[in-house]
């Protein structure tokens, strides 16, 4: 399965570090990915074991830059 594939190959790492430096459609594209890979039963704890304060701090931070620009 994809899924255990992309975890087993340190993907979820690297969805981590795209995440945490991209912007723009980059971003949102990585942030979707991610959301994917937490909907797979499979692969669920090693997802949700990445999610901690940096994920929530980037998505607060991104949402208030595009919030102030408006």
């Amino acid at each position: 399965m994809f899924a255990r594939e992309f975890v087993a190959g340190e993907g979820l790492l690297k969805l981590k570090t795209l995440i945490s430096e991209a912007t723009g459609n980059t971003l949102a594209y990585g942030l979707t990915a991610f959301a994917k890979v937490l909907q797979v039963p499979d692969v669920q704890a090693e997802a949700f074991g990445v999610v901690d304060n940096w994920l929530i701090d980037r998505v607060y931070q991104e949402r208030m830059t595009i919030t102030n620009n408006r």
